[in-house]
């Protein structure tokens, strides 16, 4: 639509209602917010219009083309004028936007309800903000005297995003992250935030005491016009550190987003408590006037708004390393460990690809570690738990030791890579989605507009595996010649060295029963290793080693009736909670295979608790770890390990002895422990009596 050259936006006193375009639900709403109730398009510049909906522009609308129908005309905002970088656009006081607790008869008499029941007022607080908001739209729809009347019917009436998509429409995202979760799209209303079943299970026990219905449909569409339309915003009081609360804001809401919209908001008392939207940046007049979702990618935009960008630079794919299986099933404490290498190396099991970065180098360092062999686990985390930094993620991948364990990674992830995107392509191929990207003018459909999210959609996952497989290759490529070379200087210098013996010793021999399986969760919770693993060339601190190794012993060794006196049962329900919540991550991230950032904070939170739990245990478990009987126990058991799995003798042990020498000294009872020990314990077989191997 073109503007004459010379018009100009009207002063704002004068009624709305002759100054806008748009349907008739759009204009009563603008007559009830700006004329009844005191809000503002505080900048001249700026004017509502119809446009034809296009596929060409950020969030939606663009300008009208040929083939474009009535049906698709929209309303906008537009400038009518040069926008300045932070001028004012929208003042919109309480009054008018919409909060789970704004003030009204219907907060009212939720909280009276709530006050007789306490199993309903428990529910009720449990559910996450948006939920909270999400009923309380339900509430005012069911009333048509409702404050917020103009605004609810202001909505769109049909339900945006992917739970209204038919079987035909979903099976357009076969092979994404997306369609792996539809199963439950609907019995699961939410898409983002805690689960859905909670917002649904509190509607039904309430629809007998608030006349909300007991209407799945309505339910899903209240939540969804608050998944996709709320803004999060912070209110005076709140905590410094405390999140946004999602907030209902009609007329600001009929922006659409864009990426390149710079733009910011607030509430606070020098506003009176009115939310004021602003542009950070210059708008030229002409210019339609976008807000900004944030950095959102495709499947999150499509997700929560039903809308996706063409080349969306935010795009990323999560790829979630295979970790755990029968390590995590069979051996916790082994399991434990390799969580805890990579928490020092700063990776994660989850990692995003962009096309900025297709394969970042944290990934194939977490690839290493989950495949890393446990002694080597081990080894690696004593070398970092000594206070030294850990060195670069590449440096690390390419030690010696390492890079035989980083090329198995880079295969591993290379399949897994090359799997995804061959799933991807089944439903189109990357050149004949680029191809049908052309193909579209305008939303003359719905069906048409889902297909065309939906080759945004996957064309931007496509892109990214395409790139993430060629720097797998190319990365696999380096470390092939730096192997190459590494095993030519070896045989230039006599064939190198042989690789150095590895000594394992399990704790598991220290229990039995019902009070060894006791202990062996006890260590888990704890985070402490049931195998403890030596090596003569990475032993810098030996008695810092077997201090280690110490602790666990006194534990294994302990009395059931002593632990609980040290707090093993507080320290079990902790950590019992924390796998309850890990559990249940798991499964929402299996789902909805996209960050889930109240249900990780649920997880931090209890894993803080833990922390919290473990210090003042583990500081009385240390103490014991020094009583003569533990390091007696613990220097046997060496010896006799040592003897089975060397017969022929291994020098480099000895500096087992110096450092049980040492915590022996520490604690006093050096004498005691050297008279319980062979005199010739930790030393090679030629200077021990003859027949005593």
């Amino acid at each position: 639509m073109k503007m004459a050259p010379e018009e100009k936006a009207e002063p704002i006193g004068y009624r709305l209602s002759e100054r806008v375009g748009g349907t008739e639900s759009v204009r009563n709403l603008l007559s009830w917010a700006i004329d009844r109730h005191g809000a503002a398009i505080s900048s001249p510049s700026v004017v509502l219009r119809d446009r034809r909906a296009t596929s060409r522009e950020s969030g939606g609308p663009g300008d009208g083309t040929d083939d474009a129908l009535d049906s698709d005309l929209i309303s906008v905002f537009t400038c009518v004028d040069d926008l300045s970088a932070n001028e004012e656009v929208f003042r919109i006081p309480p009054s008018v936007y919409l909060r789970a607790e704004s003030p009204g008869k219907w907060r009212d008499a939720l909280e009276s309800v709530l006050a007789e029941d306490p199993d309903l007022r428990r529910r009720h607080a449990e559910l996450s903000e948006r939920d909270k908001l999400s009923f309380r739209l339900l509430l005012e729809c069911g009333d048509e005297g409702s404050h917020w009347r103009p605004y609810i019917d202001a909505l769109p009436r049909d339900d945006p995003c992917l739970s209204s998509w038919d079987q035909e429409s979903l099976s357009l995202l076969r092979g994404t992250p997306i369609w792996r979760s539809t199963k439950c799209f609907r019995d699961n209303l939410d898409i983002l935030g805690e689960p859905g079943s909670d917002l649904a299970h509190f509607a039904s026990l309430a629809a007998s005491r608030l006349p909300s219905g007991n209407d799945r449909p309505k339910l899903r569409w209240c939540h969804q016009m608050v998944m996709s339309r709320a803004f999060g915003i912070k209110y005076g009081g709140q905590e410094e550190n405390g999140d946004p609360l999602p907030t209902l804001v009609p007329v600001v809401d009929l922006l659409d987003h864009s990426n390149e919209a710079k733009v910011s908001w607030t509430v606070g008392e020098a506003s009176g408590g009115s939310f004021v939207f602003r542009v950070d940046a210059a708008v030229p007049r002409g210019g339609q006037l976008f807000t900004n979702y944030g950095g959102k990618g495709n499947e999150e935009l499509l997700r929560g708004y039903g809308f996706t960008l063409e080349s969306n630079p935010h795009d990323f794919y999560v790829i979630e390393l295979g970790v755990g299986g029968s390590e995590m099933r069979d051996d916790p404490t082994a399991w434990n460990l390799r969580l805890r290498l990579l928490q020092l190396l700063g990776c994660k099991k989850s990692h995003a690809l962009t096309m900025s970065d297709p394969f970042p180098t944290a990934l194939l360092a977490a690839a290493t570690a989950c495949v890393l062999p446990q002694a080597e686990v081990y080894l690696s985390l004593a070398s970092l738990a000594e206070g030294v930094e850990a060195p670069p993620l590449g440096s690390w991948l390419r030690a010696a030791r390492r890079r035989c364990h980083a090329l198995r990674a880079l295969e591993m992830l290379r399949s897994q890579i090359e799997g995804n995107l061959a799933k991807l392509t089944e439903v189109a191929t990357i050149e004949e989605d680029e191809g049908g990207l052309h193909g579209y003018t305008s939303y003359a459909s719905e069906s048409r507009f889902r297909h065309l999210m939906a080759v945004h959609y996957r064309l931007g996952l496509k892109r990214i595996l395409r790139e993430a497989a060629a720097r797998v290759a190319e990365v696999e490529k380096t470390f092939l010649i730096l192997d190459s070379v590494a095993g030519s200087n070896k045989n230039d210098n006599g064939g190198g060295e042989e690789e150095s013996d590895i000594l394992e010793v399990d704790l598991a021999s220290l229990g039995s029963g019902a009070a060894k399986a006791h202990k062996a969760r006890l260590m888990v919770a704890l985070d402490l290793p049931m195998a403890h693993f030596f090596s003569p060339d990475a032993m810098a601190d030996p008695a810092k080693s077997l201090s280690y190794l110490c602790t666990c012993a006194s534990l294994m060794s302990m009395k059931v009736e002593k632990l609980g006196k040290l707090g093993s049962e507080g320290l079990l329900e902790r950590s019992d909670e924390l796998e309850r919540v890990r559990a249940r991550l798991r499964d929402k991230m299996a789902h909805y295979q996209t960050p889930l950032p109240s249900a990780e904070r649920v997880v931090r939170d209890r894993e803080l608790a833990l922390i919290g739990a473990r210090r003042p245990f583990l500081s009385r478990l240390r103490k014991s770890a020094g009583h003569p009987q533990i390091l007696k126990k613990c220097g046997l058991l060496l010896e006799k390990e040592i003897q089975r799995q060397f017969p022929q003798g291994r020098e480099g042990f000895g500096q087992l002895r110096e450092g049980l020498r040492v915590l022996a000294l520490r604690s006093k009872c050096w004498d005691e422990v050297h008279g319980a020990l062979p005199p010739w314990w930790g030393e090679p077989p030629a200077k021990r009596p003859r027949g005593e191997c």
